[in-house]
C-alpha cells in the first residue's frame, strides 16, 4: 500500500514571513488599564525627561529670561545659522567673511597671529579666486535644515546651535523610546511596564547626556544631530528587517543614516557595518538566491547612503577643489592644526589609551555643591599605554564610575557567547537586534578612539546605542524570573543601586558641563538656593 503524503496547503507562506526561531513566546494578555498606562505613561515620561534636559540646557530658566533680560533659548554659538545664511545665498561658505586684519597676517593660521582676529574653530581657506572665506568642518546637514527654516520663516530668522542641540536630543530620546516599544512588542513581550519605563528614563538621564547638553554649542549640536539621525534610522531598520522585510522602512533608514553621515562623518564606518548586518538579516529572511525579494530592499537602503557619499565629495570639491579634503589643516583652533597633522592627530595605537581613559577616569569629588564633576586632568594610565607628547586630555568621567547601569550591555554578549558555545547559535531577531546596538556603539566611537584628544562629548558617539544594548540586557536578565512567575529581588536591588548612583551623578554633572560656573553665572539666584539647601 502506498503511503499517502499529507495534503499541502493551498496558500503558500509569504516569502517575507519571519523564520521559526524569530518568534518569541506569546505575550501575556494586557488588561485595559495596562494598555492605558502604556499609552499615557510613555508620552508623559518622555515629556518629563525632556523638561529635565531643558532645565540643564537653559541653566534652570526653562522658558523664561536670564538675569540680563535675554531669553533663555537665545545664546551660545550660531555657527550653523551662519552657514545656513551662506546656503541661502547660494554659497557653501559662511556668510561672514574673514576680517582684513586676519588675512593680512604673515601666517593667519598661527595661533599667535590670529588670536582675537579669528572665528574660533572655523576653517579659513583662500579659494582659486583669491578670496578668503570661512567654512565649517562639521557636517552641513543641520545648516541645510536651518536654511529651509529661513526660506520658510524669513532670512532674518536666527536658529542658535542651542536650539539644534535640544531638538536633536529630544529626537534621540523619542527614537530610543520607539525602539524599546518595538522590542517589547516583537521580541521580549513579557517585559513588565515598570522595566519599560525604567530603560526609557535611563536612556534619557545618563550622566554624559546631561553633562553634554549643559553647554549646547555647535560641537554638541553636531554630535547630538549625528546620534539623532543614527537612532532614528536604526528604528526604521528594525521596522524594515527586524521580523519582516519592508523596503519602505529600509528606505527611511537609508535616508536617516545619510543625514547622520552628513552631520557626523565619523559615524560612516558604523553605518556601513550596520548596513551589512541588515543585508545579512534580509538574506536570512527571504533567501540569498531570491534576489527579486531582497534587491528592492538593498537599493532602498543603499542608494541614499551612496548619494550622501557623493554629496560629501561634491561639497568638499566646491570648498577646497579636492573631494577628499575635509579642511582639518585649515582649522583656526587653539593650536596650529598643520603642526598637529605633521605630528599625527590619529593613530590606531591610541585606542588602548583612549578606551582606558573613557572607562576608568574617576569623577572629581569637591566639597561644595554640586559635589561631583568630571576630571579635567591627565588620568593615571599604565606605562605600557601609548601617550604622545602632544595628546590633550579634556574633562572626562569614566563610564565605569559614572554609569554602572550600562554594565548590563554585556548581557546580550554573554547570551550570544553562551549560544555559540553550546553550538546553538542562530540569527534570531533578538540577537541580531542587540548585536546591531553593540556594533553601532563600538564602531561608532572607534574613529574618536584613534584621536590624540579625549573629551567627554566623544562618548556621545556610542552612548545612545550603548543605552539601547543595556536596556535589552536588563530585560533579558529579568526574563527568566518573569517567565517562571518569580519576583527578582536580587536583580531589582542591583538595578536600584546602580540606577540611583547613575542618576545622582547625572543630576550633579548637569550643573557643570563643559563650562563650570556657567549655571552660577546665568542663574545666580537658583544656584544660591541649591547651595543653601545642600549646605543645610
Amino acid at each position: 500500500m502506498t503511503e499517502l503524503s499529507p495534503p499541502s496547503s493551498s496558500i503558500d507562506p509569504p516569502p517575507y514571513a519571519p523564520v521559526a526561531n524569530d518568534l518569541p513566546l506569546a505575550a501575556p494578555a494586557e488588561g485595559r488599564w495596562e494598555r492605558w498606562i502604556l499609552r499615557l505613561g510613555v508620552p508623559l515620561l518622555i515629556l518629563v525627561i525632556m523638561q529635565v534636559q531643558i532645565f540643564y540646557t537653559t541653566s534652570g530658566h526653562m522658558y523664561g529670561t536670564t538675569k540680563r533680560g535675554a531669553h533663555a533659548w537665545w545664546g551660545g554659538s550660531h555657527y550653523y545659522n551662519a552657514l545656513a545664511d551662506g546656503f541661502v545665498k547660494g554659497e557653501v561658505s559662511l556668510a561672514e567673511r574673514p576680517s582684513a586684519d586676519l588675512t593680512s597676517q604673515a601666517d593667519p593660521y598661527d595661533p599667535a597671529q590670529n588670536s582675537g582676529r579669528k572665528l574660533h574653530d572655523a576653517i579659513l581657506f583662500k579659494g582659486a579666486d583669491g578670496e578668503w572665506r570661512y567654512y565649517l568642518y562639521w557636517g552641513p546637514v543641520p545648516a541645510a535644515l536651518v536654511a529651509v527654516v529661513k526660506l520658510i520663516a524669513g532670512t532674518e530668522t536666527v536658529v542658535h546651535d542651542q536650539h539644534l542641540t535640544m531638538l536633536f536630543s529630544c529626537m534621540t530620546l523619542l527614537s530610543t523610546a520607539l525602539i524599546f516599544l518595538w522590542i517589547r512588542r516583537h521580541l521580549i513581550p513579557e517585559t513588565p511596564l515598570t522595566l519599560l519605563f525604567f530603560v526609557i528614563a535611563m536612556a534619557g538621564l545618563l550622566p554624559t547626556q546631561l553633562y553634554f547638553i549643559a553647554r549646547p554649542m555647535v560641537y554638541e549640536a553636531s554630535i547630538q544631530g549625528g546620534q539623532a539621525f543614527l537612532i532614528a534610522g536604526t528604528f526604521c531598520a528594525l521596522l524594515g528587517a527586524g521580523t519582516r522585510v519592508r523596503w519602505v522602512a529600509l528606505l527611511l533608514a537609508g535616508l536617516f543614516w545619510a543625514m547622520a553621515m552628513g552631520t557626523r562623518p565619523s559615524l560612516s564606518p558604523a553605518i556601513a557595518v550596520m548596513s551589512f548586518m541588515i543585508a545579512g538579516r534580509v538574506w536570512s529572511l527571504v533567501g540569498i538566491r531570491n534576489w527579486r525579494a531582497w534587491l528592492p530592499s538593498a537599493l532602498a537602503l543603499g542608494l541614499p547612503l551612496l548619494l550622501a557619499l557623493g554629496l560629501w565629495l561634491t561639497y568638499n570639491y566646491a570648498r577646497f577643489q579636492d573631494p577628499l579634503e575635509f579642511g582639518f589643516i585649515y582649522q583656526l583652533a587653539g593650536t596650529d592644526t598643520r603642526r598637529l597633522a605633521e605630528l599625527g592627530y590619529s593613530s590606531w595605537r591610541l585606542i588602548e589609551t583612549n578606551v582606558t581613559s573613557y572607562l576608568t577616569t574617576p569623577v572629581k569629588i569637591i566639597g561644595t555643591f554640586p559635589f561631583i564633576t568630571a576630571t579635567g586632568s591627565l588620568p593615571e594610565l599604565p606605562l605600557t599605554h601609548y601617550v604622545p607628547a602632544h595628546m590633550a586630555f579634556e574633562s572626562t568621567g569614566g563610564l565605569l564610575w559614572t554609569s554602572p547601569i550600562l554594565y548590563f550591555a554585556v548581557v546580550p554578549l554573554l547570551l550570544a557567547a553562551l549560544e555559540w558555545r553550546r553550538r546553538r547559535a542562530n540569527s534570531n531577531a533578538e540577537k541580531w537586534t542587540s548585536m546591531m546596538f553593540i556594533v553601532g556603539a563600538v564602531v561608532g566611537i572607534l574613529p574618536a578612539l584613534t584621536l590624540t584628544a579625549t573629551t567627554m562629548r566623544y562618548l556621545m558617539d556610542c552612548l545612545p546605542m550603548l543605552a539601547l544594548a543595556a536596556g535589552v540586557g536588563i530585560w533579558q536578565a529579568a526574563r527568566p524570573f518573569v517567565r517562571a512567575g518569580r519576583t527578582y529581588y536580587t536583580l531589582a536591588g542591583i538595578l536600584w543601586v546602580v540606577s540611583a548612583w547613575t542618576l545622582l551623578v547625572a543630576l550633579m554633572f548637569g550643573f557643570t558641563g563643559y563650562s563650570p560656573g556657567a549655571f552660577e553665572e546665568r542663574n545666580p539666584k537658583l544656584w544660591q538656593k541649591f547651595q543653601v539647601f545642600f549646605a543645610s
